[in-house]
């Protein structure tokens, strides 16, 4: 149970900071065309 709440947690701070990351690129390539 410990141990799937930790994977849990490892994967949706994974997926968080891809989507942050994500996110950064996106809105620079909008602002510079």
């Amino acid at each position: 149970m410990a141990f799937t709440f930790a994977a849990f947690c490892y994967m949706l701070a994974l997926l968080l900071t891809a989507a942050l990351i994500f996110f950064a690129i996106w809105h620079d390539k909008e602002e510079f065309g």
